[in-house]
């Protein structure tokens, strides 16, 4: 028998209750049953609020910024976005026989290239004389790594500096799909100007069939000539056979006519008026 003091109230916990191990009371152990319930702290789920007022409060702050504070910056920031400054290429000068013959040119490009196309006279017996150009390059993300034309031979590469004119720029507006929408003009380009030289055009084509008929008659790889004014000192026609075609290394779509200029055993790129090497007399 077991004595209590008095004014001491018995209490036992429910958890200092022992079910015997065999589960007398048939409890449902898969449904929990016959377990003691314990409820969950509400700290928890005072840190869970507190964290998700405090990220919704960062993001309203935020969001305050961008579209009331700084949307005006914003706005202008996205407008020129959509704004590219382009090259608008200068005419190159054009080259003139004395006679004001066009003997090299600019022409508008029909395989949309960004620039005007140098076109030379197709008469044989001038490749020489004129030379030939570089065109502009882009890289693969469509920049121009060079900007300008660069002559390459003859009178182009003479006078290269006098030919190049300034180029220009235009602000083209597109939208996000590339379309089209507004372009304006920021700088006018200024052409190069043009040339007029003393070579006279037909003594100049009749000197270049002659040499050629005299070279392939005679068996010769090549030939050249040179008349000259005695009393002015002017060039009237400077010849070398044989010759390359100044609008096909221009071009450079013909590879293979292009490599044959540089491996050709006659050298059609040598200009032999000028650059050959000949016994005196």
């Amino acid at each position: 028998m077991i004595k209590f003091k008095k004014n001491k109230k018995l209490h036992i916990e429910a958890d200092e209750i022992f079910l015997d191990s065999k589960n007398l009371p048939n409890f449902d152990k898969n449904q929990f049953e016959g377990r003691i319930e314990k409820t969950i702290s509400k700290k928890p789920i005072y840190v869970f609020y507190g964290v998700s007022f405090l990220v919704v409060l960062v993001f309203s702050i935020q969001l305050f910024s961008i579209q009331i504070k700084k949307g005006s910056y914003f706005k202008e920031l996205s407008k020129n976005n959509a704004l590219d400054r382009e090259i608008l290429f200068a005419p190159r000068g054009i080259i003139y026989d004395r006679n004001q013959k066009r003997l090299a040119w600019n022409e508008e490009s029909s395989n949309q290239k960004d620039f005007f196309t140098r076109q030379y006279i197709e008469t044989p017996g001038f490749s020489h004389i004129l030379g030939y150009v570089n065109y502009p390059k882009k890289d693969k993300k469509g920049f121009f790594w060079r900007p300008e034309y660069v002559g390459a031979d003859g009178l182009e590469k003479q006078f290269n500096s006098t030919l190049t004119g300034v180029s220009g720029a235009v602000l083209v507006e597109k939208k996000a799909d590339g379309t089209l929408v507004n372009n304006n003009m920021l700088v006018e380009p200024i052409p190069g100007q043009n040339i007029t030289t003393t070579v006279d055009f037909d003594m100049q084509a009749k000197m270049y069939q002659s040499i050629k008929r005299i070279a392939e008659i005679s068996g010769y790889e090549g030939g050249a000539g040179a008349l000259m004014d005695l009393e002015t000192g002017e060039l009237l026609s400077l010849v070398s056979y044989p010759e390359y075609n100044s609008n096909v290394i221009t071009d450079a779509e013909d590879i293979e006519t292009v490599e044959n200029y540089f491996t050709n055993n006659r050298k059609p790129l040598l200009n032999r008026a000028i650059s050959g090497l000949y016994s005196p007399g």
